[in-house]
């Protein structure tokens, strides 16, 4: 009978003691609701998201995706690079980027460093680096592009691409050096800081890139229409009738 009430007293201290340290764990050790406690607490819609955390959108955004143009220019290379942005809700106001070249062994012959953006659901965004000082013929495949992981994202309501329009496009061609002539119209109330124009020339027998460059317009108007000339230098002598042009635009508020 003794030694069952000991027992019992035992037992009964045990889960005093337990419940006191319990409470002390929950009170004074145990960290405070954060959004990065795999926890769905503090007003959350799911785990660590939404609430007083980043939207929960933010948590399933898909990669920007990639691709890459390059052919020779004289002794050196343009490079082409098409962006394509998969979510819908979401840009990316900045985000860096590394441009490898390689040659046939894999090692990195010539390296770039650059920053860009993306809006929400843009399917294609035309980057063009002309006349890189770089040798053609020592470059084995396509670049390396490596996208940094310090993205920007904005909502569509913060983040949206400025309504712009081009026409009255006229490329004329002289020996190995192509002029691309057009009209830039804002079509928002509201002036952009910037607007890169650019200009790809193709073989139309191909449809491979013989040209590429760009200019840079600042300070467009609301509703402004601004004229706008590209030289670009061609890798070949063409009749215009031979060429393709296309024209690319890219607006910044």
């Amino acid at each position: 009978m003794r030694a069952m009430k000991q027992f019992i007293y035992g037992a009964l201290y045990l889960t005093v003691i337990g419940a006191v340290i319990y409470g002390l764990y929950w009170v004074v050790i145990q960290p405070g609701a954060s959004c990065f406690d795999n926890r769905r607490n503090q007003g959350e819609e799911e785990v660590d998201c939404g609430g007083p955390c980043l939207p929960c959108a933010l948590k399933t955004l898909k990669s920007l995706e990639v691709s890459t143009t390059i052919f020779p220019i004289g002794g050196n290379t343009n490079l082409i690079i098409n962006f394509s942005n998969p979510n819908l809700d979401y840009g990316a106001e900045s985000f860096g980027y590394t441009i490898n070249f390689k040659n046939s062994a894999g090692s990195n012959i010539f390296s770039l460093e650059r920053e860009s953006f993306i809006y929400p659901a843009e399917v294609s965004k035309t980057i063009i680096d002309p006349n890189l000082p770089v040798s053609f013929s020592s470059i084995f495949g396509l670049p390396e592009i490596i996208i940094g992981d310090d993205i920007i994202w904005k909502s569509t309501a913060e983040f949206f691409k400025p309504r712009t329009s081009i026409r009255q496009i006229r490329a004329e061609i002289s020996g190995t050096t192509a002029s691309v002539t057009g009209i830039l119209t804002n079509q928002e109330p509201f002036g952009l800081n910037r607007v890169v124009a650019s200009a790809v020339i193709s073989k139309k027998s191909n449809n491979k890139p013989i040209g590429a460059s760009k200019t840079i317009l600042q300070d467009i108007q609301p509703f402004e229409e601004r004229g706008f000339k590209i030289t670009v230098p061609i890798s070949e002598a063409l009749n215009f009738l031979e060429a393709d042009t296309q024209v690319f635009v890219d607006a910044v508020r």
